[in-house]
């Protein structure tokens, strides 16, 4: 392994071991042994475990936003894609729940970092998308976009410091909860509109698996 290709392998490895036993209890023998590398060739590549998690969760919102981009690419109306941003979001959330959660509970200035970038990058993108709902007429005129996106955005983040975010009751109400949100925000012509294309943003959101 050299460069970034061992670099890339680290950084894979460790979020798999992260994910299935936590970061606390995880070293970085641990990590060393389960690639086969010296201990030297990963202190080498990262000086510490901190600065190794700090890639990791970097990597892991990375493939989130890769599946935001994908989603923007083929979503057909501003609101569908928000749905899906939503959906993409509690999806990668449950699939890394472990690693996820135990850098907020014993990282927290490390996994602040990264979710502050992460959330900023997600209010941009939602921001644009209901600016686009707006002038097409498909928002209530009351509609105040700023507010709108804090309390999506603010909703996310507190999924991401949740501890009940692996329980399916949970995901459940908080997917409701959003889509009834979103609803809420629609001018009655885009209301009606969109009502006929319940069960298909229903099914969207009912999905839990997004491959990396």
């Amino acid at each position: 392994m050299e460069g970034e290709d061992n670099k890339q392998r680290i950084i894979e490895k460790a979020i798999e071991m992260f994910n299935s036993y936590g970061c606390k209890g995880v070293t970085m023998d641990q990590i060393a042994s389960s690639l086969r590398i010296s201990k030297r060739t990963l202190y080498e590549t990262f000086a510490n475990k901190e600065t190794l998690l700090l890639d990791c969760l970097t990597e892991v919102h990375r493939r989130i936003g890769k599946k935001h981009l994908e989603v923007y690419n083929q979503a057909d109306d501003p609101l569908l894609l928000t749905i899906h941003i939503i959906k993409s979001t509690v999806a990668h959330n449950g699939r890394y729940a472990h690693l996820l959660q135990d850098s907020e509970r014993y990282y927290p200035e490390i996994n602040n970092a990264i979710l502050e970038r992460f959330i900023d990058k997600l209010r941009q993108v939602l921001h644009s998308i209901l600016s686009q709902a707006a002038e097409k007429g498909d928002l209530h005129a009351t509609v105040d976009i700023d507010v709108a996106v804090n309390t999506i955005t603010t909703t996310i983040n507190r999924i991401y410091q949740s501890g009940n975010t692996t329980d399916p009751a949970y995901i459940s109400t908080l997917k409701d909860s959003i889509y009834t949100y979103l609803r809420g925000l629609l001018s009655l012509p885009a209301i009606e509109r969109y009502d006929k294309r319940e069960q298909e943003f229903k099914a969207l959101l009912a999905a839990q698996d997004f491959e990396n």
